[in-house]
């Protein structure tokens, strides 16, 4: 009814450790290959789509940073209450950050936010431009304009950790 095989971890003499090649003879002509052109990978580039140079350049006045320092209080009025989140901060520019938090606040709200754990005690306020639920994270990504340049002690802070 049921054969039962037993495996042996030793080869066999006759048994290759490759693949089989394909028999070809001797004096026949290697197949020709296509090369493939070199290519430019860029930030936000999506496959298939054709660029131009001038599309390819940074969109952006200034170019964002991976935050060093993460740790970020978020806060805004909701109706009579101010509510403060723990946030992580994703990225920043000087016009703006990218942040992620389990609460979010509303398109168009003025939000303040400090670096948590640092000596930098004045906040820095900015305007919501985009809230969305990102299910796999199981957070928010919230993008963040700046009301006015952001300030370097709180730039230098979130880039270099100083």
């Amino acid at each position: 009814m049921w054969k039962w095989f037993a495996r042996s971890d030793e080869r066999s003499p006759t048994e290759s450790t490759s693949p089989p090649k394909a028999q070809r003879p001797a004096d026949s002509p290697l197949e020709h290959t296509r090369t493939a052109t070199a290519a430019t990978i860029s930030p936000g580039a999506q496959p298939g789509r054709q660029y131009s140079r001038a599309s390819l350049r940074e969109r952006r006045e200034s170019p964002r940073y991976t935050a060093v320092k993460e740790d970020l209080w978020l806060g805004w009025w909701a109706e009579e209450e101010f509510i403060i989140v723990d946030a992580e901060l994703v990225n920043i520019s000087e016009r703006g950050v990218q942040i992620s938090s389990a609460t979010a606040p509303v398109q168009g709200q003025v939000v303040w936010m400090r670096l948590g754990g640092t000596s930098t005690q004045s906040s820095l306020s900015a305007l919501v431009l985009e809230s969305r639920w990102v299910a796999l994270r199981r957070r928010y990504v919230i993008r963040l304009e700046f009301r006015e340049l952001c300030r370097s002690d709180f730039y230098n802070t979130a880039v270099f950790g100083d």
